[in-house]
This record gives structure tokens, C-alpha cells and sequence, in this order.
């Protein structure tokens, strides 16, 4: 009895110690791609004063939500380029806000592919018999 509960026990510290080392590398990343852009700004900074108005930021994130099919690197780099202080608060709330959007296109897209998929696999194909 106390081997499987040692053996939960164990588990459950491992899965606690990835956990923990997965939040402190996507910190690290975080920091790490500030400090890039905070070294890059001079190029940036003029590639986001082209933009026009708030649709502009969420636009942009929504869009580039779709192509790289992931929201969250999106959310990711927009919270970098603030803590590099490129944007205002109200840029980073547009810029997540897009790639949220996005991240929910994906989902519907991605669902409806299945969807469709799961249809054609379940319904056999017809014949005609009385030929």
C-alpha cells in the first residue's frame, strides 16, 4: 500500500517540477524577447507608427494569429513589446484583444474541418441498385 502511494507522491512532485521549470522558461523567454526588442527598437519602432488607429493593432494580431495559427505567440511578443515600452497599454490590450480573436477563428475553422471530415468518414457512399 505505501509503494503506490509513494509512487503517486512521486508522480505528483515530477509533474510539479515541470510545471514550475515550464513557467519560469516562458518567463525567461519573455524577458529575453524584451531585451531583444528593446535592442532592436530603432527598427521597430518606425514599422508600428505606420499604424493608423486602434483596428490597425487588432488587425494586425488577428491576422498574424491566423498565419501563424498560434494566438499565443502573438499575446506573447505584444506583452514583449511593451515591456520594451514600444507601446501604450491600450496597443497592448488591442494587440491581445486581435490574437485572442484569432485564436477563436482558429478554433471555429479547426472544428468545422472536423466536422466535415467526421461526416464524410460516417456516411457511406450510395449506390444506386436498381440499375
Amino acid at each position: 500500500m505505501e509503494s503506490s502511494s509513494s509512487r503517486v507522491s512521486v508522480r505528483s512532485v515530477r509533474f510539479a517540477v515541470l510545471v514550475c521549470v515550464a513557467v519560469v522558461s516562458f518567463f525567461f523567454a519573455i524577458q529575453l524577447l524584451s531585451a531583444s526588442l528593446q535592442t532592436l527598437s530603432s527598427v521597430v519602432r518606425p514599422l508600428l507608427i505606420r499604424q493608423t488607429g486602434p483596428l490597425s493593432y487588432v488587425e494586425t494580431s488577428w491576422l498574424s494569429a491566423y498565419v501563424m495559427l498560434n494566438g499565443s505567440i502573438v499575446a506573447a511578443i505584444a506583452l514583449s513589446l511593451f515591456s520594451a515600452d514600444l507601446i501604450t497599454v491600450l496597443e497592448l490590450f488591442l494587440l491581445v484583444s486581435g490574437s485572442r480573436l484569432g485564436a477563436a477563428g482558429i478554433v471555429l475553422l479547426s472544428a468545422r474541418w472536423s466536422s466535415s471530415a467526421r461526416r464524410r468518414i460516417r456516411s457511406p457512399k450510395r449506390c444506386d441498385s436498381r440499375r
